[in-house]
């Protein structure tokens, strides 16, 4: 039985799945490349694989030619300024080549279609056009649903620090994230304003002042004389602070305290941070625990 391929079907096939990959990974990398330059390593990809079809060049077929095309692909898609930018555009060309092959392969598979391999090329008989539009669907469907809450837990991530506190002989260790936002500070001398879980610091408040934040009580309960004595009595008034704040919930007073000294792990080794004031959040930041307290970027040294 002879077989007929037709090679612009399936140059253009394969230009067409190429392009939908490297434009995907355009989007996401969110690389200043052209989109001329993607229908060029589109095209070349498409190319190699007719050549898969010709006998007498089947050893393109082997494990290192489809990694050197892949990565001269990616290489002519994209602009490449450093290794770094390279290995993530190589990992989402890859990342995405097997989501779109895996999608068509369960939908061809569901379809209850035979297929036959020849020179490391998968050939269909009357592939439906359809189950490419469907895999591509479900593509972009992702794309556009998981990829923003990913890339928001990999930013959250990376911005999250870790903190001690040090209180009159006692550590307090917690994770904070890093909000580019908070710009909350101490009004007299202009000290950066730190927030921290009441839960996490209580440890080593004054009783009258863990009494005041169980019975949910206001700031202004602090004009209360026995609280300002127990204060003055544990050395802590001097610590104390009433910093005014404002957000898009409304606007208040938050309690902070200044500790003996603090510290910050960047790059495996602690760094003293200087002149910070604990302000103390009754709330829980996060519902999932992944931090504990909230810093801005001025402590960072």
């Amino acid at each position: 039985m002879v077989v007929y391929r037709y090679i612009d079907i399936i140059w253009l096939n394969n230009a067409c799945v190429n392009f939908l990959i490297l434009y995907l990974v355009w989007r996401i990398a969110k690389n200043s490349s052209s989109l001329w330059r993607l229908m060029a390593s589109a095209s070349m990809g498409a190319l190699y694989a007719v050549l898969l079809l010709v006998p007498s060049l089947h050893f393109l077929s082997f494990l290192p030619f489809k990694l050197i095309l892949s990565i001269l692909m990616v290489l002519l898609a994209y602009r490449v300024y450093r290794l770094k930018d390279f290995l993530k555009l190589i990992g989402f060309f890859y990342a995405i080549t097997f989501l779109l092959a895996g999608s068509c392969f369960a939908f061809f598979y569901a379809s209850k279609r035979e297929l036959m391999v020849e020179n490391g090329l998968f050939i269909i008989e009357d592939f439906p056009i359809r189950l490419i539009l469907y895999s591509a669907t479900f593509l972009l469907i992702l794309y556009r649903t998981l990829w923003p809450l990913i890339v928001k837990k990999i930013n959250t991530k990376n911005l999250i620090y870790r903190i001690r506190l040090y209180f009159e002989g006692q550590i307090i260790s917690l994770d904070a994230l890093l909000d580019t936002g908070n710009d909350l500070c101490d009004p007299i001398n202009k000290s950066p304003v730190m927030l921290v879980e009441y839960d996490l610091i209580k440890q080593v408040l004054p009783l009258e002042i863990k009494r005041l934040y169980r019975q949910g009580g206001s700031v202004f309960q602090l004009e209360n004389k026995e609280i300002k004595d127990s204060l003055l009595e544990s050395g802590w008034l001097d610590r104390f602070r009433l910093i005014p704040y404002a957000s898009v919930n409304g606007s208040g007073l938050i309690m902070a305290y200044k500790p003996d000294k603090a510290s910050i792990l960047i790059d495996g080794r602690w760094e003293f941070i200087k002149d910070i004031m604990v302000g103390i959040k009754k709330e829980r930041l996060t519902f999932d625990n992944e931090y504990h307290g909230l810093i801005q970027p001025q402590i960072l040294p």
